[in-house]
């Protein structure tokens, strides 16, 4: 039994679409991870280190945004809406960072940084579905859900 050409297509470009959230979130976990420790390397007299994740956090927010929009879903359309839903979607990390972080490094004496890379390990796994199913989602369009008016070959 063969598999018909678009099912293999969709199958490849979902595998292609997962390689390149890989890469992404590989690198924007990098790249969060680095300015994390650059404002607290830097600031860290000044602010705690929840106030080194939340500014880490806006500027990583915004460099990932951009990376997930254009090169991973490839999304088109209102960049407002999708802006929104996206912040949506990395506000619940931002929280799951904010209570793991202190419990790592007030009650197990994690060091803050090793206690930052544990907690991106851990937040990074659910991000791409609630991106894909949710921050960048195609619109439903009623031209969308209409019948495909091409007749099939039985």
């Amino acid at each position: 039994m063969t598999v018909p050409s678009k099912t293999m297509s969709a199958r490849s470009e979902r595998v292609r679409e997962l390689g390149r959230f890989l890469i992404t979130g590989l690198t924007n976990t990098v790249v969060g991870y680095v300015l994390f420790a650059g404002v607290q390397y830097l600031l860290g007299r000044y602010v705690t280190y929840i106030g080194s994740l939340l500014i880490a956090h806006l500027l990583s927010s915004l460099i990932a945004f951009v990376l997930y929009r254009k090169y991973v879903f490839r999304a088109s359309g209102g960049v407002v809406g999708q802006f929104a839903r996206f912040q949506t979607v990395y506000i619940v990390p931002l929280c799951v960072n904010i209570l793991l972080l202190p419990v790592l490094v007030q009650l197990f004496a994690v060091n803050v940084y090793l206690a930052q890379a544990c907690s991106t390990v851990v937040i990074a796994i659910g991000s791409y579905f609630a991106h894909k199913y949710f921050s960048f989602r195609p619109r439903v369009t009623k031209s969308s859900m209409a019948p495909d008016p091409t007749p099939r070959s039985r």
